[in-house]
Parts: structure tokens; sequence; C-alpha cells
């Protein structure tokens, strides 16, 4: 995904370009929900939080004159969706579903471990772990979403499976 593109596919959007809005719709759909689905823990409603996140940027694209790095822009759209989501249902994330035993012989002891130690991480961690090892996200990709350099994201991604390992492990709490 290139900046640039993202960039002018916005400004078409805010011209009322149909065919653009798609195309980004496209574009960013599955980073999106790669995105917000570790820790809204529900496919279903990361899809919702997709389509609201598409809604406000046709909404709020007309408002906006130049964007210096829309990409951004539309992820910290879907991290305040996200976030409301979380705050409106006041309860504790569940992943059990997520973690079940699909048949193929996958240990579900390991699985809930890890899971264990995924809901010790903080949300930013949790996301960062899910866009680069779940989604495929590059280093340099997930360092744009962050608004932090790639050497950052590369040192963070090292500790937290550091800390994941221990966790998984039965070490530190």
């Amino acid at each position: 995904m290139e900046k640039k593109h993202i960039n002018k596919l916005v400004r078409e959007i805010a011209r009322g370009n149909t065919a653009a809005a798609e195309e980004l719709y496209e574009l960013m759909k599955r980073p999106l929900i790669s995105f917000v689905a570790p820790s809204l823990c529900d496919f279903a409603e990361a899809e919702d939080v997709v389509q609201s996140v598409f809604l406000k940027i046709i909404q709020k694209s007309g408002d906006l004159t130049f964007f210096s790095d829309a990409f951004a822009w539309i992820f910290k759209i879907a991290r305040n969706e996200c976030s409301d989501r979380l705050r409106a249902r006041s309860r504790e994330l569940h992943t059990d579903s997520a973690w079940g035993n699909d048949g193929t012989g996958t240990d579900f002891a390991a699985f809930a471990d890890l899971d264990l130690a995924l809901r010790k991480l903080s949300e930013d961690d949790r996301r960062m772990v899910w866009l680069k090892y779940y989604a495929g996200f590059t280093g340099k990709e997930v360092a744009q979403v962050f608004g932090v350099s790639e050497a950052t994201v590369s040192r963070r991604l090292a500790e937290i499976l550091d800390r994941l390992r221990r966790w998984t492990d039965g070490g530190e709490n």
C-alpha cells in the first residue's frame, strides 16, 4: 500500500468519486479488520467497525483539503471507533471461541496459554502483534500505523515476544 495512492483516493472520495471509495475499501478492508479484530475479539463486529470507518471517511473527506498521511488518519478513525465500541460494551474481552480446537490436532492447551498471555498485553502491543504476525503487515506498515520508526517496531516486537514466551513457559506473570 502506497501512501500517495491512499491520499489520492481520499481526495477523489472528497470529490464524490464512488469508484475511488470502492477501491480504497478493497485496499483497506483487510488491514483495518486485522487492526481492530484483536481488540474486539469478534469478526462480525470488526467488519461493522470497518463499515463505520468508511462512512466517516466519506463524511469527513470533504472537510479536509490536504492529506499528508491519509493512511494514518484512517487507522486513527478505526482506533477511535474500536475504542468507542469497547467502552459501549464495557465487559471483559473474551476470545475463547477464537482459540477452539478445529479438529486438526491443534494443541488447545497451547492456544489457551497463548490466549491468556495475549490478554496480558496492552491493547497497542496486542494490535502490533496481530498486524505483524496475523495480518502479514511489514515492519514498515506497522510503523506507519503506529506513527513510530521501523526500528521502534522491531524493538517493541522483540520485547513483546520475549514477554509472551516467558508467560507461556510458566515464567513471570
